[in-house]
Parts: structure tokens; C-alpha cells; sequence
């Protein structure tokens, strides 16, 4: 058996290589009580089920317990250990959503990542509803190697986000934001797994919706933008499927006006995959938009991304919105259809 002291040590050289974040603070481990990492690994046995007798750093439900010990800028982490982990919010109550609002507050899983999707550090809420999963309004706080799963044996018409991002400077890495994962989910509109109202967060490497062939057969959304600017995502992996329904897009903008001038989102290298398996399942429009073209807003994409299983990345009307990488040309031009521009620096693919 490992000693607390000599694995936090341990362990926070680990976390200081892979993240760049540090000094670290305290370390707090989110391990299901009699889980193989749990037993074999750190052997410290719970006292009530909650509070351990080492002090308070293990727990076996969260991430609401570890969370409330942490210190706002400790740069405190907690260290989620490979299992399927139920929900806690912030009445530290399964099935209740948890607003982290704490600064440099971080939480690292210990599974594998993989853009195939499931890693095992992951949190679910299968036997209660969920509307909105958690709500991140903190600021610059490292999420990594971590999986959602929203809507997971349970989702209802309700159940509308994944993820709401208010805060800012904050880093995703290595995460699966994955929903919907229920049908009843994917066949409402309105849907939308990560709502983005927060600026100057970065997710890096991320998978952004289900990989358990659900369908979204509504008008609903992968990423909604709400306000905010100049988010960036990078080599990121959208995926979505339907069945025979056109409706549903990859990005939606909902709201105007917080980013005057400026880049609501930036993609570098970041793929949209869409695929059904009827006839007339692709996406009629990958983008769709209230319109930013008064207020000079865009979003950017550069040469490497590609959109796939779409029939329009965006409206003739609005696709003034866009600024593809390459020459810094806005949108496309009329040798180029919406459809098939992947930056004008690449030569225009058939989706």
C-alpha cells in the first residue's frame, strides 16, 4: 500500500509535467469506495462514508465534496480515479447541478482519453434527470481526461444541456462533453451539449457529443453561443448522426452583441463529422446564426478543418459570419459552395 504522503508527492510531480499548472496545492481523491483503485491502491477506509480518517483528502461520491474542500486559488486539484462516477451538485446530492465557480481549482482524471470517446474518469446520472449537467462560471481552471455523460439510462425532454461554460480563461484537455445520450434527448429541440456564454476558455483535444449512435432527430445543437468571445477550440472532434431528420446542426448562435469586432470562436483543426444511416440524413445547415454581420462578429476556422455529412456549412445569406484560414478572405467565394469549403488554402472536398 502506497502512504497518502509519499503518493501526493509522487503524484504532484506527475501533474505538474503533464499540465503545467503548480505548484500544487492540496490533492483530494474522488475514488468509489471498494473500487479496485481505491482498495488496492491507497487502502484507507472511510469514516461514515464521507469524511475519511486521513484527514478528509479521499472521498467516494463527488465531485461536490472534493470541490467544497478545495481553496479558491490553491491551485488545489482533485484526482478522479478510473471508474463510472455518480453526479453530485451542489446540495451534495446526486442528480443536482453543480455551479464551479472557484479560480484555480482543478480536476485531472485517471483513465486513458481517447477522441474515440468513454474514457473511464467519468460522471453519469443514470436514475436521475439532469436539465443542465454542471456550470462552470470560474475562472482558470484545468479540467483534463474527463467524461460527462449526459443523458446515460436517463434523459428526458428536459434534459437540455450537457454543459453551460459562464466563466472565462478556463482549459478543457482531453475531455468528452458527450450528450445527448438518450433518444428522448436527441429527438428534442432545443437541445444543446455545451452552452458556451463565458470568453477566453480553451478546449484542447476535446470530443463534443455521443459516440452511442443516439440520433438527433430535432433542431438541436453540439454548441450553442450565447455571448462571449473569443473561445477557442482546438483539435477538437465534433460528432453526430440522425435518421433521416436534417434539422439539427453543429453550432448555433443564439445571442448578439458581447464580442463587437472580435472572433466569437476560433477552431483550429477541428472536425465536424456528421453520418445517418437512411438516405437524407445529412445536415441541411452545419451553422446556423441570428446574425453577426451588424456587429462585425465571426467565427474562424482555419485550412485544416473540414465539415462532413452536410449539405451547407451555412446559409448564402449569412455566410459573412465566417472567416476561413488561408488568406484571410471572408467565407467563400462563388467558385467555392458552402458546402465544400474547408479553407481556402485546401481544394474544395464533396462532403
Amino acid at each position: 500500500m502506497i502512504k497518502l504522503r509519499n503518493l501526493d508527492s509522487s503524484l504532484k510531480q506527475w501533474i505538474v509535467s503533464q499540465t503545467g499548472i503548480g505548484p500544487i496545492g492540496e490533492l483530494f481523491y474522488l475514488a468509489k469506495d471498494g473500487g479496485n483503485p481505491r482498495k488496492g491502491l491507497l487502502g484507507y477506509r472511510e469514516d461514515g462514508g464521507q469524511a475519511l480518517v486521513d484527514g478528509g483528502h479521499m472521498f467516494a461520491t463527488g465531485p461536490y465534496l472534493p470541490y467544497t474542500a478545495s481553496t479558491t486559488y490553491g491551485n488545489d486539484v482533485t484526482v478522479v480515479m478510473p471508474d463510472s462516477h455518480v453526479w453530485t451538485g451542489d446540495a451534495g446530492v446526486a442528480g443536482t447541478v453543480l455551479t464551479w465557480s472557484k479560480y484555480c481549482t482543478h480536476m485531472i482524471g485517471m483513465a486513458p482519453f481517447s477522441k474515440g470517446g468513454g474514457p473511464r474518469s467519468r460522471f453519469g446520472h443514470s436514475g436521475y434527470t439532469m436539465a443542465n449537467f454542471f456550470t462552470m462560471s470560474g475562472w482558470n481552471n484545468l479540467f483534463q481526461n474527463l467524461y460527462w455523460m449526459h443523458g446515460s439510462a436517463t434523459g428526458a425532454a428536459a434534459d437540455l444541456c450537457c454543459g453551460t461554460i459562464t466563466g472565462a480563461y478556463n482549459v478543457f484537455n482531453n475531455c468528452h462533453f458527450g450528450g445527448p445520450n438518450d433518444a428522448t434527448q436527441g429527438a428534442t429541440a432545443g437541445y444543446r451539449t455545451l452552452y458556451l456564454t463565458g470568453s477566453q476558455n480553451y478546449f484542447k483535444d476535446c470530443l463534443v457529443g455521443s459516440q452511442n449512435a443516439i440520433a438527433r432527430n430535432a433542431a438541436n445543437s453540439l454548441l450553442d453561443i450565447a455571448t462571449g468571445g473569443n473561445n477557442v477550440f482546438e483539435d477538437c472532434l465534433f460528432t453526430s448522426r440522425s435518421n433521416g431528420n436534417t434539422a439539427a446542426k453543429f453550432i448555433n448562435i443564439s445571442a448578439l452583441g458581447a464580442a463587437s469586432g472580435g472572433y466569437r470562436a476560433m477552431f483550429l483543426n477541428t472536425q465536424f463529422l456528421h453520418s445517418g444511416p437512411a438516405s437524407g440524413s445529412n445536415l441541411a445547415v452545419a451553422i446556423t446564426t441570428v446574425g453577426l454581420e451588424s456587429s462585425y462578429e465571426y467565427l474562424y476556422f482555419d485550412n485544416r478543418c473540414s465539415f462532413a455529412g452536410c449539405t451547407l456549412v451555412i446559409v448564402d445569406t449569412k455566410e459573412g459570419i465566417i472567416r476561413w484560414g488561408g488568406s484571410g478572405a471572408n467565407a467563400d467565394v462563388t467558385a467555392i459552395g458552402d458546402d465544400k469549403n474547408l479553407g481556402l488554402a485546401q481544394s474544395p472536398q464533396s462532403t
